[in-house]
C-alpha cells in the first residue's frame, strides 16, 4: 500500500483533531471534578467535618483558614432571650461534656439557673409525679415534654437560633429553670 501526500495530511489531521478533542473533554473533566470538590458556601464547609463557630451568624472555618458565614433564611426564626443577665444572680457553670442537666422537681429547678455553650444539649430530668411539658420562646417556637421520671434531651434546635443570653424554660406545670446561652460566670 502506497501512502500518498494526501492520505498522510488526511491522517495527521485526523490524529490531530482526536487529541485535541481529548485534551478539552479531559480538561472539562478534571475542572468539574476539582470544582466538586471546593468548598462554595456555609453548607459545604459543614458537610465536609469542618468546626463551626457558635457566634452570630453562625461561621465555619476550614483547616486551610477559609471562613463561610451561615445566613438566615426566612424559614429560620431567631428566638430572642429574655434578658442578658440571669434574674438568679449566679447561674451553674457549664461542663464540658456534651449536655448539662437541669432537674425539674415539685418546688424548684436544681439549679435554677445553667450556662450552657456551644453545641451542648440539654438533658431534662423530670423528678415529679406529672409530666412537664416545656418551651423556648414566647410562642413555644421549641417545645418538648418529660414524662415522671424520665430524661429528656434537647439537642440545639434545627431552624431556629438562639443567640447569646438568658432563656427561661417556661414550663407546665411546673416553671423550668433559666439557661444562659454563651453565659459568663
Amino acid at each position: 500500500m502506497k501512502i500518498t501526500k494526501n492520505k498522510l495530511l488526511i491522517f495527521g489531521g485526523l490524529a490531530a483533531a482526536a487529541t485535541v478533542t481529548l485534551g478539552v473533554l479531559a480538561g472539562n473533566f478534571w475542572a468539574q471534578r476539582t470544582t466538586a470538590f471546593q468548598i462554595k458556601t456555609f453548607e459545604d464547609c459543614v458537610s465536609r467535618g469542618n468546626p463551626v463557630e457558635k457566634t452570630f451568624p453562625l461561621k465555619c472555618r476550614t483547616v486551610d483558614g477559609q471562613e463561610f458565614v451561615r445566613e438566615l433564611n426566612i424559614q429560620e426564626e431567631i428566638i430572642q432571650p429574655d434578658s442578658q443577665s440571669p434574674a438568679a444572680g449566679v447561674c451553674a457553670e457549664s461542663s464540658s461534656d456534651n449536655f448539662v442537666t437541669i432537674e425539674i422537681n415539685k418546688d424548684a429547678p436544681s439549679p435554677r439557673c445553667q450556662v450552657i455553650a456551644g453545641q451542648q444539649s440539654l438533658r431534662i430530668k423530670n423528678n415529679t409525679d406529672k409530666k412537664v411539658n416545656l418551651w423556648f420562646g414566647d410562642k413555644k417556637q421549641v417545645s418538648f415534654s418529660v414524662e415522671p421520671g424520665k430524661e429528656y434531651e434537647q439537642k440545639p434546635p434545627e431552624g431556629f437560633f438562639m443567640p447569646p443570653g438568658v432563656y427561661l424554660l417556661h414550663g407546665e406545670p411546673y416553671q423550668g429553670p433559666e439557661i444562659w446561652v454563651g453565659g459568663q460566670q
